[in-house]
C-alpha cells in the first residue's frame, strides 16, 4: 500500500458523480483520505451530506441534465462515474427506456464531456452481475450476458460499458471499468437484506430467510479504497471486485446472528424460483494490480454492526 509520504506524489482532483449515493459517498471518502482534491457531481450541491470539507467541491449535475449545463472538468484528472438509474423494479420492460438513456447513452456522452475537459482517466461503475453463468468464479474475460435476473437495469449497464468503450476510443481517454459485485455497509437503504437482518437480531426478532438468492457481499469500503487506487494508478480495462465468495440468503442470516451475538431464530420460508443468484468474482487482477485484499463477511458485519451503533448513539 502506499505510505503516507506517496500522498505529496498521487494527490490528484477527482470528479465523482453520485458522491452522496451509497457507493458514490463510499468513493468520495477513499477519495479524501488519501489527500485528493474532489469534485462531487450532484443533484443538489448544498446537500449537508458534503458540508464541512475545504477539499470537496460541488457541482450541480444529474444523469438527466442537458449535455450543455455539464460543469466544466478543467483541471481534473480522473472521473469516476458511480451515479446511475436504478428503477423501483429492475426486471420491468416499461422501465427499459429510461435506463438505457440515464445509464447507456449519459455515460457515453459524459466520457466525451470528461475528453473534452481534459481528463485522462474514466472510471465507470458497473455490474458484477453482467456475466453469463459458467458455474465458476466470473474473471473479466467471461462472456457478458445479463439476461436473467435485473436484466433491464444490468443490459444498461452492459450498454453503458459499450457505449463508454466506444467514446474512449474516440476521444483518447483511458477507461477503467468496475465490475462491482453486492456491496454492503453502513450507509445502504436500511430496506436492503443485510441492514433488515442485522435490525431484526439485535432486536431479537426471528430472521426470515424468503430467497434462495446467492451473492458475492463485498464491503463498501473495500471497493472505494480499489476504485481510488485505479484511478491512481490508471489501469484500464475491465476489473472484478467482489469477495470472490457466494453467499446464500440462509448463510448471511446466520453470519449475521453470529456477529450480532443474539440468539435469535431463522426461518427458512417457501423460497422464490425467480433468480438462483449471481456468480461470485475472480477477483486476481484488482489483487495484484490494486492490492485488494477485502475483508471477509464476518469482519465486515462486525465492522458495519460497529458503525451502525455509532451512528445511533
Amino acid at each position: 500500500m502506499h505510505s503516507t509520504a506517496d500522498l505529496v506524489t498521487t494527490a490528484r482532483r477527482v470528479a465523482i458523480t453520485g458522491a452522496t449515493g451509497f457507493v458514490g459517498g463510499a468513493v468520495l471518502a477513499a477519495a479524501r483520505s488519501r489527500g485528493h482534491e474532489v469534485v462531487a457531481l450532484i443533484r443538489d450541491p448544498a446537500d449537508p451530506r458534503l458540508s464541512g470539507d475545504d477539499g470537496v467541491h460541488r457541482s450541480a449535475w444529474t444523469l438527466e441534465s442537458a449535455t450543455n449545463s455539464w460543469p466544466s472538468l478543467q483541471g481534473v484528472a480522473a472521473l469516476v462515474h458511480a451515479a446511475a438509474f436504478i428503477p423501483p423494479d429492475v426486471n420491468d420492460l416499461g422501465a427499459a427506456e429510461e435506463c438505457f438513456r440515464l445509464n447507456a447513452v449519459a455515460t457515453g456522452r459524459l466520457v466525451e464531456h470528461a475528453a473534452a475537459c481534459g481528463v485522462s482517466d474514466f472510471l465507470y461503475l458497473s455490474g458484477g452481475a453482467l456475466y453469463e453463468p459458467r458455474g465458476r468464479p466470473a474473471m473479466e474475460s467471461d462472456p457478458l450476458y445479463p439476461a436473467g435476473h435485473g436484466a433491464v437495469y444490468l443490459s444498461s449497464k452492459l450498454a453503458g460499458e459499450l457505449l463508454a468503450a466506444h467514446a474512449a476510443a474516440r476521444r483518447g481517454i483511458r477507461l477503467t471499468v468496475l465490475r462491482i459485485a453486492s456491496p454492503y455497509g453502513p450507509r445502504m437503504r436500511p430496506t436492503s437484506v443485510v441492514p433488515r437482518f442485522i435490525e431484526a437480531a439485535r432486536a431479537g426478532k426471528p430472521l426470515v430467510v424468503r430467497s434462495a438468492h446467492r451473492a458475492d457481499l463485498v464491503h463498501v469500503d473495500d471497493v472505494a479504497a480499489a476504485v481510488i487506487a485505479a484511478a491512481e494508478r490508471g489501469i484500464g480495462g475491465a476489473v472484478n471486485l467482489g469477495s470472490g465468495c457466494a453467499t446464500s440468503m440462509l448463510d448471511l442470516a446466520k453470519a449475521v446472528v453470529a456477529a450480532v451475538g443474539n440468539t435469535v431464530a431463522i426461518e427458512v420460508s417457501d423460497h422464490d424460483s425467480v433468480s438462483a443468484g449471481f456468480a461470485e468474482l475472480d477477483c486476481a487482477r484488482a489483487r495484484g494490480e490494486l492490492e485488494f485484499r477485502p475483508r471477509t463477511l464476518a469482519a465486515g458485519l462486525r465492522d458495519m454492526i460497529a458503525a451502525l451503533a455509532a451512528r445511533s448513539t
